[in-house]
């Protein structure tokens, strides 16, 4: 995905390459929503450094609910990794695509990272 001008947040899974134009489409749509909704809810810690990366493995159920959320690669920072963390707990639930096969492909299981984005490189 391309750099964000706001706080960075993104899933890291890639497309498998079976997929049709249509469902690639689909696929990220999706992972934009999934994206916005965690800027949404993601409150940058103040000690947040631009150096910071913290990467999330995410598990949904099929509605979308959070079943669970660890850290794969911590930033380093506690408090950065707990702003994370907690972001996608708040979220809750995130839109999915209603296709099971889609679903199970790139959102039941997938990778997060949480950069500061606003912080110059």
């Amino acid at each position: 995905m391309e750099a964000l001008k706001d706080d960075e947040v993104e899933p890291v899974q890639g497309v498998t390459g079976s997929e049709t134009a249509q469902q690639l489409d689909e696929i990220l749509q999706y992972k934009a929503i999934i994206q916005q909704t965690m800027k949404r809810y993601w409150a940058r810690p103040p000690s947040a450094r631009n150096d910071m990366v913290v990467t999330l493995d995410i598990s949904l159920l099929p509605g979308g609910e959070v079943k669970n959320v660890t850290i794969a690669k911590s930033s380093g920072s506690g408090a950065f990794d707990s702003s994370a963390v907690q972001a996608v707990q708040r979220a809750g639930r995130f839109s999915v695509p209603p296709d099971p096969i889609l679903f199970d492909r790139h959102f039941r299981n997938f990778k997060m990272r949480f950069k500061p984005g606003d912080l110059r490189f």
